[in-house]
């Protein structure tokens, strides 16, 4: 349970603006394209501008698999 909470508190360690953009994507139905583990490689920098870099990197793969739920 303790590894658990430090997960989800990690994720407070993300770039505001990448936090905002989480906050605001646009839910699909009976998916979850975007996942705690998934952000655990843009956290491995507390580099904002780094973290942007990986953030950048991994947008066009949840865009897609976001895509791929939806046509389902």
């Amino acid at each position: 349970m303790q590894a658990r909470i430090t997960q989800l508190m990690d994720l407070l360690l993300l770039a505001p603006d990448i936090q905002e953009e989480i906050l605001f994507m646009q839910a699909t139905p009976g998916a979850q394209p975007l996942s705690e583990r998934t952000l655990r490689a843009v956290l491995k920098s507390l580099d904002w501008p780094a973290q942007r870099e990986w953030w950048h990197q991994l947008l066009p793969e949840v865009v897609k698999a976001r895509s791929a739920l939806a046509a389902k």
